[in-house]
């Protein structure tokens, strides 16, 4: 699988979940899964590896979860920016700290 394969599997992944929502927006979705994809080949630290792209789009299929968890819970927190805490009509809300999501995505030592 290449990684245009994987962003658009996860990308076609949540907006089957996601497209029922009134506000459902599939460009904005769209960025926040290229940014995830991005956040984690960072972590990953590909160049000290000396990876090909193709072994770069291979080992980013094992982290096809992380990446849609990142991209959810940060499609989740549009508009909602920095917030640490909310209370309204009696329903308080908090969130897993963004870094849970990248548990088990080590980097490469060069």
């Amino acid at each position: 699988m290449t990684l245009d394969e994987l962003q658009t599997k996860i990308i076609d992944d949540l907006t089957e979940e996601l497209s029922k929502r009134s506000l459902f927006d599939a460009d904005l979705l769209e960025a926040k899964v290229k940014s995830a994809i991005e956040d984690v080949k960072r972590r990953r630290n590909y160049r000290a590896s000396g990876y090909s792209e193709s072994d770069i789009a291979d080992d980013m299929e094992q982290f096809y979860s992380n990446i849609r968890n990142v991209a959810l819970y940060d499609y989740d927190k549009i508009g909602a920016f920095g917030e640490t805490s909310h209370n309204e009509g009696g329903t308080n809300r908090s969130w897993r700290d963004r870094e849970a999501y990248f548990i088990g995505v080590a980097p490469f030592v060069g």
